[in-house]
Formats: C-alpha cells, sequence, structure tokens
C-alpha cells in the first residue's frame, strides 16, 4: 500500500494492491475527519505480481510517486488491453486523476517499481529493468540514464525509489540475481537548474536544454554479515535534512533497518526486527528520530543517530496499518489500513524524541 499527503491541502491519495488479481485502488481522502473521507477513486491495472520469501506480496508496474505543491503526481500502471503489460508512466492531475503527461522510456521493458518526483518539482526518476532514468517532470524529456546493476551482471529490479528533501540524491534497493544491493545516485548541484513556475513558459526552451548528469554514488553501501536475498525488497526515506538515508528491509526470517551516511556512504547502524513481515516506517518532524509499525500495530520510535528503541506506545488500531504519514505542521499521525485513514494522536511524552 502507498499512501502520501497532499504537501498543502487536507487531503491524501492511497493506492491498495489487489491481492486476489483484478485492479488497484487508487483513491483521494479528504483529511476533514477522522476516520477521512473518500471523495474520488479511480481502478489501475497492474502487471506480474510475485510473493517474497517472508510471504510479502510484490507489484511491478502499479505504483505512484508523492504529490507536488501543484497537486501533481507520477503514477505507474498497464493497459489490460495490452498484452505486453508494458508499462505506463503518466503525470496526473490530483482532483479527478486525469492524465496531465504521458512520459515515454527510450526503451521498451515489462517492469517499473514506483516512481519518485523530486521535492523542487524539476525531476522524476523511475527505472527499467536494470536502468535508473532521469526525467524532466514538466516536458518529460529524459535527462540521465544510469545503469543500476552492471557491476554483478543482470539487473533484475529496483524495488524501491526515493529523493532527498533537497533534491540531490536519490535512494534504491536493487534485486539482481544471486542477491540485492543499497545504492545511493546523485544529481551534480552544479547542473542542477530548476525551471520556472508552469505558468511562466517563456524560458522554458533555454533551461530544459541544459544536461543534468545522474551518477553512481555508493554503488553497493555495506550490509554487513546480513544475509541478503535475491528478492530483495522494503522502503527507503532520507532524514529531513538530507543526512541520514534509512533503508528497511524484509529477509527471510527479519525485517531488518539500517541507516546510512548519505555523502560518505558510512553506515551508522542496524535494527533487526522479530518479524519477517515489513512494516512502513517515517522520520518524525524534527529529523532526531523515526516511527515504525510493529506486528502488533504499536508504534516503535527509533533515535536516528544510534538506532536504539526510544518508546513505543499502541494505536489501538485492530486493522493491520500498512502506511503512515505525518500532517503538514507535524502535530498528528495519520494511520491508513487498507480500508480507512484514521488521524492519530501523539502523546506529548513521545514528541519529546522528535
Amino acid at each position: 500500500m502507498l499512501f502520501y499527503l497532499h504537501p498543502t491541502c487536507h487531503e491524501a491519495l492511497t493506492l491498495v494492491h489487489s491481492h486476489a488479481g483484478g485492479s488497484h485502488r487508487l483513491t483521494r481522502w479528504s483529511l476533514a475527519t477522522t476516520p477521512a473521507t473518500p471523495l474520488f477513486q479511480r481502478f489501475i491495472s497492474w502487471g506480474e505480481c510475485s510473493y517474497r520469501a517472508n510471504g510479502q506480496l510484490f507489484v511491478a508496474s502499479a505504483g505512484l510517486s508523492a504529490p507536488l505543491d501543484d497537486g501533481t503526481f507520477a503514477l505507474v500502471h498497464i493497459d489490460p488491453r495490452d498484452y505486453l503489460d508494458e508499462p505506463i508512466l503518466e503525470l496526473c492531475q490530483w482532483h479527478d486523476f486525469s492524465t496531465v503527461r504521458t512520459i515515454t522510456f527510450p526503451t521498451k521493458f515489462c517492469a517499473v517499481c514506483n516512481p519518485a518526483c523530486s521535492p523542487d518539482g524539476c525531476w522524476l526518476v523511475a527505472n527499467t529493468a536494470e536502468h535508473l532514468i532521469l526525467f524532466d517532470r514538466l516536458s518529460g524529456e529524459v535527462m540521465s540514464s544510469c545503469r543500476a546493476a552492471d557491476y554483478r551482471g543482470s539487473g533484475d529490479s529496483i524495488s524501491a525509489l526515493a529523493f532527498d528533501a533537497a533534491s540531490r540524491f536519490v535512494a534504491g534497493i536493487i534485486m539482481f540475481e544471486g542477491g540485492g544491493a543499497l545504492s545511493l545516485w546523485q544529481l551534480d548541484p552544479g547542473e542542477h537548474p530548476c525551471p520556472p513556475p508552469e505558468e511562466s513558459d517563456a524560458t522554458l526552451p533555454d533551461q530544459f536544454r541544459r544536461t543534468v548528469t545522474l551518477s553512481m554514488l555508493h554503488r553497493d553501501l555495506d550490509q554487513g554479515d546480513s544475509p541478503i536475498p535475491s528478492d530483495l525488497t522494503g522502503y527507503v526515506a532520507f532524514s529531513p535534512d538530507s543526512r541520514i538515508v534509512v533503508f528497511h528491509l524484509a529477509l527471510e526470517k527479519n525485517a531488518l533497518l539500517m541507516a546510512y551516511e548519505v555523502v560518505s556512504g558510512k553506515r551508522l547502524w542496524s535494527a533487526y526486527q522479530e518479524t519477517s513481515y515489513l512494516y512502513p516506517f517515517v522520520f518524525a518532524p524534527g529529523g532526531k528520530s523515526l516511527i515504525a509499525i510493529d506486528e502488533k500495530n504499536k508504534l516503535r520510535l527509533y533515535c536516528c543517530e544510534d538506532g536504539s528503541v526510544l518508546d513505543q506506545v499502541s494505536t489501538g488500531l485492530v486493522q493491520p496499518i500498512e502506511a503512515l504519514a505525518f500532517n503538514h505542521d507535524g502535530t498528528a499521525l495519520w494511520l491508513a489500513t487498507r480500508e480507512t485513514l484514521v488521524r492519530y494522536q501523539l502523546p506529548v511524552a513521545l514528541t519529546f524524541f522528535f
């Protein structure tokens, strides 16, 4: 399940993957009430799906990015009439999910993970089977392409992507035959122009002629003694100050949080969770801690500096929590199950660690 809040209004998006086949459910929600009120829905078709060693569903070619200030978001799906199941990448409007632009990949392929939009609104990254591609978000032009898995032969897929808050770094989880890798790419700050707002298009052509380079920063981050499976999947997110990147990985018998310093690639800490099922996590607003869900629907608070558990509290929810996100001022946490969104008022004692 994917869950994103609109950056400027009290609404949210969810994409719920179907376990029994059929279509995935994309829903726009009003957060004016709790539980949230569904406003609009669209059902999308998906590509190949499989179950990982830990029993979790992995879906190819059905995903979306976090929305930007203008409400647009990137959506990946397939046309059910296309027997080749080639992924479609679209930029969509918030209010009715209508297509603003279809973005064309430079090569044909059969699998895409969730795309990611840069917070500054300039760029969009998505993957083919072995390449990470940087697009200009407004024009759809291909700006750069980087081979993701050429260091170990054939790369199967990238299973997660994320931009940092400064729009300078991209993190990804790579799956390939015989193992997996945690990688970081960078956009050269010297070649990182941001186009003007869409309302002012007089200077756009000149801006788009400039080349932006997407290059590998850390090809294979140190994973220590952790057994990394070939069907590696998980979540990845940067701290608000872009200093730390955290991967949440699904292993065969455990879930594992691993934190790294972005610039140096140094592994800072790792923390096992006593469950093979993967649960979502989010950084607290101040960036000093992160919150993960455990198998009992409890919130577990981790220190970003050393991975120690600072506190844990019950949410009171019965249905499994599959995603979570803070509201705009960081005072409340929204919890998402497959059927609803609930506003959770954080205990004052917990916010002390933010």
